[in-house]
């Protein structure tokens, strides 16, 4: 694993560390150091430990800490570890210098700071010892103490190999809970690895399992051993360095830890599975720390003319995230002995001189905003996604990164992972951002690819799905449904296992936006792709129109009308039906047969919706509506009936001469269905109305006085003898036997003349082919019906006469105008009493006017009846008046005398 990029993602600090109320602090014998969220605890060798923290306040500032000192062991104090999930600081030292018996002094952290009283911030718990008596331990033997991070367990190793394990011994069993019985174990490396070649016990980590339990990783010399903290201690691993090791640390994550050689090889390990990777770092390391998702290591550089107090130590900060792999931070700083991460920064401790100052670094992270903008500017947008994941940044943060990737990868080139990008993009882009882009592409496969990511996200509406449709439709039209190929390298894409992936998953849901994708693919000439999909969607309607409308394909329409639902069949008739019986009149009659037969009897006769679609079919309609079909519809009925009719009218006029045998024939056989017809199915009113309205306008008198009398319409026969018929034989209606018949139901058959029942001549034309008839029988009839003729015409004479006398007098009056002159002695206007001027209009009654003072119904305003009456005519001419004062003042000679005229004639005037 090697860095090849490397970045600024660090910022160096020097920090001023200050006790209130004393001034600068300085450390001189810093022997440990671990750090909190909210602390760094630097200890001292002479037991004293100090605590550092921000200032709270109006005089915060960044690169000043503050701090307070605890006195931990009055002699010697030799390591400090903050257990972040138990809240507490342990000390490893001795109180007393003939003291070989080294003690855990446990303290309790404060949560949080207290500013009132800073100088509670450790609360001492208890203090046990290392080793008991009874071990001959002396203290120069021990190596590497380690505790785990809840300080339940703890683990020293000496000198010899010797391992000792400490189970909830640091901590004290807290109020309620079970008491735990303190265990101490102990163990050498020889056990576990009989190769003395692997050197001294160098450090120990605990790291906990995936199970729960613990493990811990024992790193010699020139070997790392990982074993099972159980009750039985098994071996998880054995794993050999390539090199002498230097230094190690535990990682963020708690089944990992990293071991420096000191040929520069860092190794990354799992407590359970061993190595996970390495990579090389620019030499041996002093100091080694694991800060978030990077690892900082320090490598000491020292020039030959120099002293090694005067050396300086390059500090690299490197990233340890999969497949991220670069330098964080790079710098020169003196001599490093210690990282340690504290109040959310990377602190770096280091000794300058020659009486080894202090000098306290801070490594601040730059904010998020400022490396995902440098890893943007380096095109590195994955990292910058990556990262910005890792750091747990809103979802808006990484939509707008892979926004910009998006727009950098179209305008490159590399459309595939555009529409990736644009897809991850989510809300912070315009979806008619991307379309109008990729729309103008000749493969559609990225339109359609976005469009269908939509749709999965739900992010779509119904012109989205009718612009996945069309992407589609160009996919099978630019390729004749064939596989194609987005570029020379990639794999086919299967249009019609595209189609099937879009209807399975978004058929239902939206099924309104593809059927109106489908109007538009029709309309466009996209008939085929419409057809594809109709089948493909079982939507047998839809492909039942695209075969009859688009296509014409009729045969083939009957065919799959045979193998579908009943109901689909029906409406595929009811729309199709007239097209469908010019081509193929059987098959649809068979159709229609086998979908009466599968529709129940409760819901009626399948006849009954077809009729309508061929009513202009007379042949088929026979054919439909044979012997065979039932009467009992209305409107089978009445169809029937008015195909009979029809028949009988046509064999009536087109059988010629009485000879015509066959003509006759058929007559007859089209009369007696008819007559069969008519008597067997006009039970019913209604029935028997159709039937007479029919009869009556296909002028078949039999059936009319048939079904007339049924109804109790006995008059009715009356009438239709009188009419004149051309083609029927009226001798044939007996209007005797009618009154005989049915005189008894309707009386007034017998009173012909009282009420006016027939015309003159019609009776005349029906007595007179009686033979038993006489005349005295019908005489006094006869009389007052020539009577009444007589009176009539005398009428008309003397109304003849009457005319003549008042043409004379017309045409007298007509010549003495033309011929005879009057005098008009009129000077002025009779409406306006103005001088006339030439010209003016002078009628018959004496009354003279001036052109303008006419209306445009050119009659006398004075002699006019509509002029002498009231209303809306009366407001019209005050209208016409007022307007007419103004017209003749400005037009008079004189204006003083004509307005004198006025005001006399108003005064004058009847109210």
């Amino acid at each position: 694993m090697e860095a090849s990029r490397r970045f600024n993602f660090f910022d160096k600090k020097l920090i001023s560390v200050h006790s209130p109320g004393k001034g600068v602090v300085n450390f001189e014998s810093v022997i440990d150091t671990a750090g909190s969220e909210t602390f760094l605890w630097i200890l001292e060798s002479y037991g004293r430990i100090n605590v550092l923290y921000r200032p709270l306040g109006a005089d915060y500032d960044s690169n000043i800490l503050h701090c307070q000192s605890f006195k931990g062991f009055e002699f010697e104090a030799m390591r400090i570890f903050y257990c972040h999930q138990a809240m507490s600081v342990i000390v490893v030292g001795k109180d007393e210098q003939l003291d070989h018996m080294l003690k855990f002094n446990t303290y309790k952290v404060s949560p949080r700071l207290l500013s009132e009283k800073p100088d509670e911030i450790l609360q001492f718990i208890q203090s046990v010892p290392l080793f008991s008596p009874g071990h001959g331990l002396v203290l120069d033997q021990v190596e590497s103490i380690v505790l785990s991070t809840c300080a339940t367990v703890a683990a020293a190793c000496t000198a010899n190999g010797s391992i000792y394990v400490y189970l909830n011994y640091v901590l004290p069993p807290s109020e309620g809970a079970k008491t735990v019985q303190n265990g101490l174990r102990k163990f050498n490396v020889s056990d576990f690895e009989s190769d003395r070649s692997i050197g001294t016990v160098r450090a120990l980590h605990i790291r906990s399992m995936s199970d729960g339990s613990f493990g811990l990783a024992i790193c010699c010399e020139r070997a790392i051993v990982s074993i099972r903290l159980g009750s039985e201690r098994t071996v998880l691993y054995r794993q050999l360095l390539e090199s002498r090791y230097e230094v190690s640390c535990d990682l963020n994550k708690e089944d990992m830890f990293a071991v420096a050689q000191s040929d520069g090889l860092i190794t990354v390990c799992n407590i359970e599975s061993g190595m996970v990777f390495s990579f090389r770092n620019c030499g041996p390391c002093s100091s080694l720390c694991s800060y978030k998702g990077y690892i900082a290591s320090a490598s000491l550089e020292s020039a030959n003319a120099l002293e090694k107090s005067y050396s300086t130590t390059l500090v690299m900060i490197r990233s340890v995230i999969v497949d991220m792999e670069f330098l964080a931070h790079s710098q020169y700083i003196p001599v490093v002995f210690k990282f340690d991460k504290a109040m959310g920064s990377l602190y770096v401790f280091a000794r300058y001189g020659s009486n080894n100052t202090l000098i306290l670094f801070e490594l601040r992270e730059k904010s998020i905003h400022e490396r995902v903008q440098i890893l943007i500017r380096k095109r590195l947008f994955d990292w910058a996604i990556n990262m910005a994941t890792a750091e747990q940044r809103p979802d808006a943060e990484c939509e707008e990164i892979h926004k910009i990737h998006a727009n950098w990868l179209y305008e490159k080139g590399h459309f595939d992972a555009a529409i990736e990008s644009y897809c991850k993009a989510g809300p912070s882009v315009e979806p008619a951002f991307v379309i109008d882009r990729f729309m103008c592409l000749n493969s559609k496969v990225y339109l359609f690819n976005y469009l269908f990511h939509l749709h999965r996200c739900e992010m779509a509406t119904s012109v989205h799905t009718v612009l996945l449709m069309r992407a589609l439709q160009s996919l099978f039209k630019s390729h004749c449904y064939e596989k194609v190929t987005t570029s020379v390298d990639s794999d086919p894409v299967d249009c019609h296992g595209l189609l099937l992936k879009v209807l399975n998953d978004f058929g239902e849901s939206h099924k309104d936006g593809i059927r109106d994708a489908l109007y538009e693919c029709r309309a466009s000439g996209g008939s085929d792709f419409a057809r594809v999909v109709a089948l493909a969607q079982h939507n047998h309607d839809e492909y039942i129109n695209i075969l009859m409308e688009d296509f014409h394909d009729y045969s083939a329409a009957l065919e799959y009308l045979k193998v579908v639902d009943p109901q689909v069949a029906c409406n595929a008739i009811l729309r199709h039906g007239r097209r469908l019986v010019k081509h193929d009149s059987g098959g649809v009659l068979a159709l229609i047969r086998q979908i009466a037969a599968s529709m129940p009897q409760a819901h009626g006769n399948a006849h009954d919706a077809f009729v309508p679609v061929f009513a202009l079919e007379d042949k088929f309609l026979v054919e439909m509506l044979g012997l065979d079909c039932p009467n009992t519809p209305l409107l089978i009925y009445s169809t029937k009936l008015q195909l009979m009719l029809d028949q009988l009218t046509s064999c009536t006029s087109g059988s010629g001469a009485p000879s015509a045998v066959d003509g006759n024939l058929d007559h007859e056989v089209h009369e007696n269905r008819l007559w069969k017809l008519l008597n067997g199915s006009t039970q019913l009113t209604e029935y028997q109305m159709i039937a007479l309205i029919l009869c009556l306008v296909y002028d078949y008198k039999r059936g009319a006085n048939a079904m007339a009398i049924k109804m109790g319409y006995y008059h009715l026969p009356l009438v239709l003898a009188g009419i004149p018929d051309t083609h029927l034989d009226g001798s044939r209606f007996d209007l005797l036997r009618h009154a005989l018949s049915y005189g008894y139901n309707e009386p007034t058959l017998w009173h012909i003349q009282n009420h006016k029942l027939l015309s003159f001549p019609s009776v005349v034309n029906i007595l007179k082919n009686s033979a038993s008839l006489k005349f005295g029988d019908v005489k006094d009839y006869l009389r007052d019906e020539f009577r009444r003729v007589d009176e009539v015409i005398n009428g008309y004479e003397t109304d003849i006469a009457q005319d003549k006398v008042d043409y004379g007098e017309m045409t007298r009056d007509l010549q003495r105008l033309q011929h005879s002159y009057f005098v008009i002695n009129n000077t002025n206007c009779s409406r306006c009493d103005l001088s006339l001027e030439m010209p003016s209009l002078h009628f018959y009654c004496h009354h003279s006017f001036h052109t303008y003072c006419i209306g445009p119904d050119n009659v006398c305003p004075k002699c006019s009846p509509i002029a002498q009456e009231g209303g809306e005519s009366s407001r019209k001419h005050e209208s016409d008046d007022q307007d007419n004062f103004f017209k003749f003042l400005n037009g008079s000679t004189d204006p003083f005398d004509y307005m004198t005229q006025q005001i006399e004639r108003f005064s004058l005037s009847s109210p």
